[in-house]
């Protein structure tokens, strides 16, 4: 039988296996389902992200718009000032608001002012949106900026945008480097010899001074004090010529220390302080339009603080001779000319002319022509101290060539009484007789000569050689005339001779004049009351001692320093008046001896540099030297130097100070652009100027020139920085500065290095006649105020020889430089901080900006500040604080730092607007929904203000000049920057 053999089944159920893979695709579909939803989640979130991000940085840029929107609706128009909040005074803003932006309408200075800031712009507030933290400021949260956000559909409030604008104009320029450096070696690029060079370095700042302001380059400077190399320049300026940006500063190492306390950079730390290059427009924010040129002589301005007329040209375009010297010109006083009885309309400009005459005498006397003679003679001798008033000398003739010419009106007629033997015992030799004459109608014999003069005429006057710097001069003619009359005397000899003179009250006209007869100064109304002399009939061979005269016709300048009568000269009354008039009491500060008898008989007269020995303090005396003026050796650079020009019926240096009052608004009106005679494009003198080809104006048109320029680190006078301040006001340095002395026995002396100068004499304070500290290398190095007590052994000595004294502080009327120390000397004082630290609290109080440099001018403000420092005093005492007067520089002297001195080196890059800011702005995308911020996005852009009006294609020359648009002049995007968050 056979066996079955059990076969396995090579298909099995496959229901089962089936079921698997079926449950086995259905969860991959599922997976592949859900993996799909999920990237698809993703991708919906990623593109949600990307796309609020997207709103978010259009935001910002919405922001940035609005906030440049503002910006040149606010601050477009010319008539406009900025300023930041910390100008209102403590508890006037919110300390986090110190740094916001105002714009103040100038034709409305009370109105509130327009706030730079997204929001309702509210001061007092702190803002919900940090816009400039850590990384703008770093770590100092008390500098930190907020500002409020505002959304971009009020309906809607979802996304939200915020801005701030810093205003980078009350900044100093760190890029704003030494330009004139490169023309050191050849001056002639500029059209200058040497000489004129420095003299231009004397006239204006080359750069802001930042050495204090970095460690590193403190310390090398320091150490360096005395070194004839600019350090910044070596170290850091040449650097900085090759950045472009401000953030390219952070890589020289030099200007990037870290404080590691505070983890701080000093560049951050400076960041209120320091701006890469503020640019301005040279407007006037007044009365609006731009500025004119007044290097251009062809200008014409009838609505102008002042006329422009040929005695301001006159004045402009005064240059030395070869010798160094300006010639003395006087004023035309022909039928022609302007003069009538006072040919100069009270305010304005009178070309100063030549020397002043300090002190006059006309001397007469009669007498006997010898011991045995009965024949009568006039002496009359007419004696004057001149001087030069400026820091140049005045060019004159060699000593035996007559230079100017004294006239004399008014003298009158001299009536006399002779008597001989009056006493005498025997009646029958007493006699008398009566004559008369007339000063003024005599012709005398100039000596060894065979010519003859009239006072009334003109006596001719012999200048000897050169007027040094400030130098005063006496001279004298004098001569005899015999008279008709004949006496009688019996007994010859003896003593017993009387003569009587008298004349009515008199008053005198004394002119002084140039030998071609124009006028440099006239004396009126010089009132003398009746003469009444007696005295022994004297008989004189030889000439007559003046105490012997028998009538002195004589006034002199006042001048006591205890008095405090040259601080009127050099404020009040300008002693290079064309027309004195001594009727006229604003001119007190002339004496007149009105007696002519007892001037005769004062022995102090034409004496005063004696007088000192008996404890006089009078400066005006042969020899003597003092400097109050400035004449221009070259183009001048800065309406500052306008301090100089005269002003009939006003006092000195009136532009610059506050009894300029409406001539101050020269600084708002005009400029020099020191384009004339040089093409447009070269390298001008004013090196704050740099071209702006893209105006389409003619630069050589007065009135349009400014739109062909844009100021360089022009600066924002209404700035709250002290360090700006300090870096501003410390500008002017000069290197290997030559101090050459008029007198020509002296060497010339010579300084490394001037450190913080600020000028009286800016063309000519290298060219001082005398000083008694200055003897060789150790005198000059005295100049240097390391200490108070230098200042008082340089500027108060007291020096007295045998034949001459000088009273205390006659120095200070003789040097017209200053420099202001900066810590490193061993009273360790800190003029330049101490006068920004003034400034800035002078400025807080003040509560606003000034709306113009006339407004702060006239103010008075820099003189406040000035004389709450130590600058003006020989002890440690501030000015205001000072009760001994022996300690305080003689007010208004040229060693006097004024206010008008700080404003000839600023005025050439001052403003009181900025025209350069820095715009941040934010903005948030939030969702829809929950309202939850979603993405945020910041920004950053450097604008700049432009002269072309705004809404122009193609300006003409009268819409520069003063555009008709409410926007005024266009602001341009310079650089633009996306920011992260860390960069906030």
């Amino acid at each position: 039988m056979n066996a079955r053999v059990h076969q396995p089944d090579t298909f099995p159920n496959r229901r089962g296996f089936a079921l698997v893979i079926a449950l086995s695709l259905m969860a991959f579909i599922v997976l592949l389902l859900l993996s799909l939803a999920a990237f698809t989640r993703v991708e919906i979130s990623n593109a949600s992200t990307e796309g609020a991000e997207i709103r978010a940085r259009m935001n910002a840029m919405y922001a940035m718009r609005s906030a440049l929107a503002q910006l040149q609706s606010a601050a477009g128009p010319d008539q406009r000032v900025t300023a930041r909040a910390e100008i209102l005074g403590d508890g006037s803003y919110h300390p986090q608001n110190q740094y916001w932006t105002g714009v103040w309408n100038t034709t409305q200075m009370d109105t509130e002012p327009k706030w730079l800031v997204s929001g309702p712009g509210n001061v007092r507030a702190q803002g919900s949106v940090l816009i400039a933290g850590n990384d703008f400021f770093g770590p100092l949260a008390d500098r930190h900026v907020y500002v409020d956000a505002v959304p971009i559909d009020q309906q809607n409030p979802i996304d939200v945008i915020a801005y701030w604008v810093s205003d980078e104009g009350v900044k100093a320029s760190i890029a704003k480097n030494g330009r004139l450096d490169q023309f050191n070696a050849n001056p002639t690029v500029l059209r200058l010899d040497p000489l004129e060079f420095q003299r231009l370095l004397q006239s204006t700042a080359d750069r802001p001074r930042f050495e204090k302001l970095f460690d590193s380059i403190k310390t090398i400077e320091e150490a360096n004090a005395h070194s004839p190399i600019d350090v910044w320049d070596q170290n850091a300026g040449n650097a900085i010529d090759t950045t472009i940006s401000s953030d390219q500063l952070e890589i020289i190492s030099t200007l990037n220390q870290v404080d590691p306390a505070a983890q701080i950079g000093e560049l951050q730390y400076h960041r209120p302080d320091l701006t890469y290059l503020s640019r301005g427009v040279l407007v006037n924010t007044k009365r609006g339009g731009l500025k004119k040129d007044l290097s251009n002589p062809h200008l014409v301005d009838n609505a102008g603080p002042f006329p422009l007329d040929a005695s301001v040209r006159q004045f402009l375009g005064t240059r030395p001779n070869l010798e160094d010297q300006i010639i003395v010109t006087g004023h035309d006083i022909s039928p022609s000319g302007p003069r009538t009885t006072n040919p100069y309309q009270t305010g304005n400009a009178v070309a100063s002319a030549g020397p002043v005459l300090t002190e006059f005498a006309v001397y007469l006397g009669v007498y006997k022509t010898n011991i045995n003679s009965n024949r009568l003679r006039c002496e009359i001798t007419v004696r004057g101290d001149l001087w030069n008033p400026y820091a140049t000398s005045m060019g004159f003739s060699p000593t035996g060539t007559d230079d100017l010419e004294i006239q004399v009106l008014g003298l009158p007629r001299v009536s006399g009484l002779w008597e001989t033997g009056k006493g005498s015992p025997n009646r029958r030799e007493y006699e008398r007789g009566r004559f008369s004459f007339y000063p003024n109608r005599m012709r005398f014999p100039y000596a060894e000569s065979r010519r003859t003069f009239s006072v009334q005429e003109g006596v001719a006057v012999d200048i000897r050689g050169p007027l040094g710097p400030g130098e005063l001069q006496t001279f004298q003619v004098r001569s005899s005339l015999d008279l008709s009359e004949r006496i009688r005397d019996h007994d010859p000899g003896i003593q017993r001779d009387f003569i009587h003179l008298d004349a009515p009250r008199t008053n005198l006209t004394i002119r002084l004049l140039t030998r071609n007869g124009r006028l440099i100064q006239e004396f009126q109304n010089v009132e003398f009351t009746s003469l009444d002399a007696q005295a022994n009939l004297r008989s004189r061979e030889n000439l007559v001692p003046y105490g012997e005269y028998q009538a002195a016709y004589h006034f002199q300048f006042e001048e006591e320093l205890q008095l405090n009568q040259l601080q009127a000269w050099s404020s009040e009354v300008d002693p290079r008046q064309a027309i004195i008039d001594l009727s006229n009491e604003d001119n007190g500060l002339v004496y007149v001896n009105d007696d002519p008898a007892m001037a005769a008989a004062d022995l102090g007269v034409f004496a005063r540099g004696t007088t000192f020995f008996f404890g006089g303090n009078g400066v005006f005396y042969a020899p003597s030297y003092l400097s109050f003026f400035d004449y221009p050796t070259i183009e001048p650079v800065s309406i500052g130097f306008l301090q100089h020009l005269q002003f009939e019926g006003k006092g000195p240096f009136a532009i610059g100070n506050p009894w300029g009052q409406n001539h101050n608004a020269a600084f708002d009106r005009y400029f020099f652009s020191t384009l004339n005679q040089r093409q447009y494009g070269d390298p001008l003198p004013n090196h704050h100027l740099e071209t702006h080809p893209t105006a389409t104006v003619d630069p050589t048109n007065p009135n349009q020139a400014a739109a062909a320029f844009l100021l360089t680190g022009a600066f924002n006078a209404n700035s709250t920085s002290v360090d700006a301040w300090r870096s501003m006001l410390s500008s002017v340095h000069l290197y290997n500065w030559q101090y050459r002395q008029f007198d020509p026995d002296e060497p010339a002396l010579r300084r490394q290095h001037v450190k913080n100068a600020v000028f009286r004499f800016p063309h000519n304070a290298n060219r001082t006649a005398h000083h008694p500290a200055t003897t060789g290398d150790d005198g000059i190095e005295n100049y240097p105020e390391a200490t108070q007590a230098d200042k008082g052994d340089w500027y108060k000595r007291y020096r007295k020889t045998a034949t001459q004294a000088e009273p205390e502080w006659s120095a200070a009327y003789s040097v017209g430089m200053r420099e202001l120390r900066d810590g490193n000397n061993p009273d360790q004082i800190d003029d330049v901080t101490e006068l920004a630290s003034a400034i800035v609290d002078q400025l807080r109080v003040h509560g606003q900006p000034f709306s113009s440099i006339k407004e702060l001018v006239n103010s008075g403000l820099l003189q406040d500040a000035i004389d709450q420092t130590r600058i003006n005093t020989a002890s440690l005492a501030a000015y205001e604080d000072e009760a001994n007067a022996a300690n305080k520089f003689p007010r208004y002297s040229p060693s006097f730092v004024t206010q008008a001195d700080l404003l000839n080196v600023l005025a050439p890059y001052l403003q009181v607007r900025s025209d350069t800011f820095v715009i941040r702005a934010f903005g948030e995308a939030k969702d829809p929904i929950t309202h939850e911020s979603k993405a945020q996005a910041w920004c950053e852009a450097l604008v700049q203000r432009f002269p072309e009006p705004v809404g122009i294609d193609f300006p003409s020359s009268t819409d520069y000049e003063n555009p008709a648009s409410q926007f005024g002049r266009k602001f341009y995007i310079l650089e633009f920057q996306w920011l992260s968050e860390k960069d906030i």
